[in-house]
């Protein structure tokens, strides 16, 4: 026998075992066919009778779709042929109320097929009461519009309630309905729609809330604006017994906002009148403005800040020389002579800062001759002072002047003119 007989010999014989022995495995498989037992997860548990729950008023809020995995038993060829959808799992809801959250679970698996075991026999719900309460819609603004003289002069919802329906312990946790407005795409008067958002106050979305409507419809009206000096307005008169030393605006322009027609014409804005005997002490304040129908002011105040700085009167005196006076108004060819040599007494009255830099340097006195001719007079003694200091009193208050005429002094004879004396002849 050859070497190639032999190979060919040696390959029959073992094709013919690998097919003797699937033949044999075979026949083994079909006559014994033992049992076995298998797993089939996630098996979906319906929720019989949930109508029951709902007529309590109550919610399921977890599991909302309970699954289980069964393990069953069964002849190894019926089992691989085992469709998963006729096992059924399911849980008897009627009996579910605020002191029973558990419920067994029921399996139904078709013929020839036995249960070996559940991953559990019961399912405990979390449940809540279920409750409705209307709530307003909140408006909030993000971004600025794009044309800064233009602002938003109000904006509407419709609707602007809504009404939300869920679990007790989810509307508790809603702070607010919020309807979020872009102003940076807004141009023009405009009606957009929106969406509402339940949240909390930590901004967190709530969710599981039913709402009567998702949306709400924003109706936008724009209004032009421009910037106008504030005039300060006041009325009557400081206390005699205070010093005003200023009052001032700290908001000197506002930005109005009203129709186009109404702000072109508006330069000013004044304040309502501030009455100054009222004022006792220094102080800054919210004044309210005088605005024309239509007008408004931007920003979350119609107001201005006016700060005034008051004193109480002080007095203070002053001793000024007598040579210190000024004379004026003196009539050509006269001259005068003052009959005083004692100091001049000067009170002054104002705030202790103002009396507190001036001196007598700065104190000015003077009299006017008024042309008069010669003669004796008593004149009154005019005093000038720095602002805002005022007089109170002068003593003196008049002061004696002698006019008369000035002296000519006669001119020297002169020795060759005229004027020299003839020598007697002798």
């Amino acid at each position: 026998m050859t070497k190639s007989s032999t190979r060919q010999n040696k390959t029959f014989v073992k094709i013919f075992s690998l097919l003797l022995a699937i033949l044999l495995w075979s026949f083994v498989m079909r006559s014994e066919n033992p049992k076995i037992t298998m797993e089939i997860r996630n098996i979906p548990i319906i929720m019989e009778n949930m109508k029951s729950v709902e007529e309590k008023g109550l919610i399921i809020l977890q599991p909302l779709e309970p699954k289980i995995n069964v393990e069953v038993k069964g002849k190894r060829n019926i089992l691989h042929r085992l469709d998963r959808n006729k096992i059924i799992a399911s849980v008897d809801m009627s009996k579910i109320d605020e002191e029973n959250e558990i419920a067994p679970i029921h399996v139904t698996l078709p013929k020839e097929v036995e249960l070996a075991g559940l991953s559990s026999n019961e399912i405990t719900f979390h449940i809540d009461h279920m409750e409705q309460k209307t709530i307003q819609l909140t408006i909030e603004k993000i971004g600025e519009l794009p044309d800064k003289l233009l602002v938003v002069d109000n904006i509407q919802l419709s609707p602007n309630s809504i009404t939300m329906k869920g679990p007790s312990s989810r509307l508790q946790r809603v702070d607010r309905a919020r309807v979020l407005v872009d102003l940076s795409t807004v141009t023009e008067n405009d009606i957009v729609n929106r969406s509402i958002e339940l949240v909390d106050k930590d901004d967190e979305i709530v969710e599981g809330v039913d709402l009567s409507t998702s949306s709400t419809n924003v109706s936008i009206h724009l209004h032009h604006s421009k910037q106008v000096d504030v005039e300060l307005i006041t009325q009557g008169e400081v206390n005699n017994h205070f010093f005003l030393e200023s009052l001032e605006l700290i908001d000197k322009k506002v930005l109005i906002t009203g129709p186009q027609n109404k702000i072109s014409s508006i330069e000013k804005i004044e304040t309502l009148p501030i009455k100054l005997d009222e004022l006792d002490k220094s102080t800054t304040w919210e004044q309210a403005l005088n605005l024309p129908d239509q007008i408004e002011i931007t920003g979350e105040k119609d107001t201005v800040r006016v700060k005034a700085i008051v004193d109480n009167i002080q007095e203070r005196k002053f001793e000024i020389p007598g040579n210190r006076i000024e004379v004026h108004d003196v009539r050509e060819g006269t001259e005068y002579q003052l009959n005083m040599t004692g100091k001049i007494q000067v009170i002054l009255k104002g705030s202790k800062k103002d009396l507190d830099n001036i001196n007598t340097d700065k104190i000015q006195l003077s009299i006017s001759l008024g042309n008069n001719l010669e003669g004796s007079y008593s004149l009154p003694i005019q005093v000038q002072v720095p602002e805002p200091l005022q007089l109170h009193s002068i003593t003196p208050g008049q002061i004696k002047v002698e006019i008369h005429k000035a002296l000519v002094e006669e001119e020297n004879p002169s020795i060759d003119g005229d004027n020299s004396k003839d020598e007697p002849e002798e």
